[in-house]
């Protein structure tokens, strides 16, 4: 059954989850995917980073975007530094390397996947 009807996925739904392991230190929380929109074909949800706190470098066979809701941070696209705060969207292309570090503050993104579970994104890290 596909999800047909408009409706509000309230973020204070969806319990956090964290990752304090080798490849990051972070909460994130998938906020729509197949399992509350039964049918939808893509996912997002928010991260955040504690200051200094990150994501090691790794790939993706599908693409991501994420957008910068607040803090500052920097982002590694195929090996290139990039400064990113509020407002700017990162589009990581499938294969495409990509890790995270939040600066001096949090920093809290909304990320989305073109697949329909958070289960079914694949990270593959660089080290």
């Amino acid at each position: 059954m596909r999800h047909t009807r408009p409706d509000i996925f309230s973020r204070s739904k969806h319990r956090p989850e964290t990752q304090d392991d080798q490849h990051a230190r972070m909460q994130f929380r998938t906020l729509v995917d197949a399992d509350n929109a039964p049918g939808l074909e893509f996912l997002q949800g928010t991260a955040c980073f504690e200051p200094g706190d990150g994501e090691s470098l790794h790939r993706h066979q599908i693409g991501e975007t994420a957008y910068v809701m607040s803090g500052h941070g920097i982002v590694t696209l195929d090996g290139e530094q990039n400064v990113v705060g509020p407002g700017d969207m990162v589009f990581a292309p499938a294969g495409s390397v990509h890790g995270w570090r939040a600066g001096e503050e949090p920093l809290e993104l909304l990320y989305s996947f073109p697949v329909s579970r958070f289960e079914d994104v694949e990270y593959l890290f660089e080290d």
